[in-house]
C-alpha cells in the first residue's frame, strides 16, 4: 500500500494496541482497549470482573447469566478516532445449558491522508481506517467450582477507497473460572490459540499472536473488592470497587505496560456505576500518561432482565379432605 501518514502511526499505536510490545509484533488487538466501563475504570481488569463486557474476554462468564443481557459502550479516543462495543448475551434455558454471547467490537479514524510513492509528493486523496471484530461465544459450568467458555473471532481491517486495502483473518479464545473460596475468583484466558495470520488482499499476512491473560478478583467484604489481571505481554493491572450502595459503585485502577524492552508506562483510571431497574450506566476517565491528550472518556450502558422468581403459597387442603370436617 502507498499510504504513509503519521496520524495513522500515531492513532493506531495508543488506540488499537495500548502501546504494548505485543502490537509491534501481530494484529492490533481491539479488546485490549476494553469491553466496557467499568473494566476501563478498574485498570483494564477483565480476566476475573464478571460483567456483561468482560464475558466477551473470558467466555467462562458467560455461565453467570440466567437472564437476556445487553451492552454497549462508546467514546473519542482521539479527536479524529471512535471506538464502540455490543454485546448480547442468549442463557440457554435459563442457563441450564449455559449461555450464547454475541459481541462487536469496532474502531476507525477518519481523514487520513494518501500520498504517493514519490517523495514529498502532495496528498493525491482521503481514506478511512477500520478495526473490527465480531465475537461468537459459549460458556457454561464444568462443575459447582468451575466454568468454561470458547471464543469464535472474526477479524477485519480496512482502508476505505485503497484498493486491495483490506484484510480478514480468524481465531479462537478458551477461558475458565475457578471458585476456590466463597469471596475469590480466579480466572484464565488463552487468547488467538490457532495462531493464525490476518492475510490484506495485497497477499501481504500479518501474524495474529497468542496471549495468555490471568485474573483474580478477591471481595475482602461486602462493599469492597480486588482485581488483579497479568499476561504475557508483561502487563500489570490492578483495580478496586467500593459499592457503599447496592445502586452505587466507585471505582478506581492503574495498569503498567511496557512500551520497550527497557522502559513502562503507569496509567491510571477512575470511574462510578450506577443500577436503577435492571439498567447499569457506567462511567471511566483513563489517563494515558504518555499521551496526556489522548486521555479518553468511556461511557457504557447496560441491561439486564431481572431473574424469574416463583412465589410460594402454602397448598390448602379442599374441604372434603379438611378433617375439621365431619360427615356423621
Amino acid at each position: 500500500m502507498q499510504n504513509r501518514n503519521l496520524k495513522i502511526i500515531f492513532a493506531i499505536m495508543f488506540c488499537f494496541a495500548s502501546l504494548e510490545i505485543q502490537a509491534f509484533a501481530g494484529v492490533l488487538d481491539l479488546s485490549k482497549i476494553g469491553t466496557g466501563a467499568r473494566s476501563l475504570a478498574l485498570g483494564r481488569t477483565q480476566v476475573a470482573a464478571g460483567d456483561v463486557g468482560t464475558a466477551f474476554i473470558n467466555p467462562a462468564a458467560l455461565a453467570e447469566f440466567q437472564t437476556f443481557s445487553l451492552t454497549s459502550m462508546y467514546s473519542n479516543i482521539s479527536e479524529d478516532t471512535t471506538y464502540n462495543m455490543f454485546g448480547a448475551i442468549f442463557p440457554l434455558k435459563e442457563g441450564l445449558y449455559g449461555c450464547v454471547g454475541v459481541g462487536y467490537l469496532g474502531a476507525g479514524i477518519s481523514g487520513i491522508l494518501v500520498t504517493s510513492s514519490e517523495a514529498r509528493s502532495l496528498p493525491i486523496s482521503k481514506t478511512d481506517y477500520s478495526n473490527r471484530m465480531l465475537v461468537i461465544s459459549y460458556g457454561r459450568d464444568l462443575n459447582a467450582f468451575v466454568q468454561a467458555g470458547i471464543s469464535a473471532k472474526i477479524l477485519s481491517r480496512a482502508f476505505d477507497s485503497i484498493q486491495a486495502g483490506s484484510a480478514t483473518g480468524t481465531d479462537v479464545d478458551l477461558g475458565f473460572l475457578i471458585y476456590p473460596k466463597e469471596n475469590v475468583t480466579a480466572g484464565i484466558t488463552i487468547q488467538n490459540i490457532l495462531n493464525t495470520q490476518l492475510e490484506w488482499k495485497t497477499g501481504a499476512v500479518e501474524d495474529i499472536t497468542s496471549n495468555i491473560k490471568l485474573g483474580i478478583k478477591i471481595k475482602t467484604s461486602k462493599v469492597l473488592s480486588v482485581l488483579a489481571d497479568y499476561d504475557s505481554s508483561q502487563s500489570v493491572h490492578a483495580g478496586l470497587e467500593w459499592t457503599p450502595k447496592e445502586f452505587l459503585a466507585i471505582r478506581g485502577g492503574l495498569e503498567n505496560t511496557p512500551i520497550s524492552s527497557k522502559e513502562n508506562a503507569l496509567n491510571y483510571s477512575m470511574g462510578v456505576g450506577l443500577t436503577l431497574r435492571g439498567l447499569v450506566f457506567d462511567y471511566a476517565y483513563y489517563i494515558n500518561s504518555i499521551i496526556p491528550e489522548n486521555s479518553s472518556h468511556f461511557f457504557s450502558i447496560s441491561f439486564l432482565l431481572p431473574e424469574k422468581t416463583v412465589e410460594s403459597r402454602p397448598i390448602m387442603p379442599a374441604n372434603n379432605e379438611n378433617p375439621a370436617v365431619s360427615f356423621n
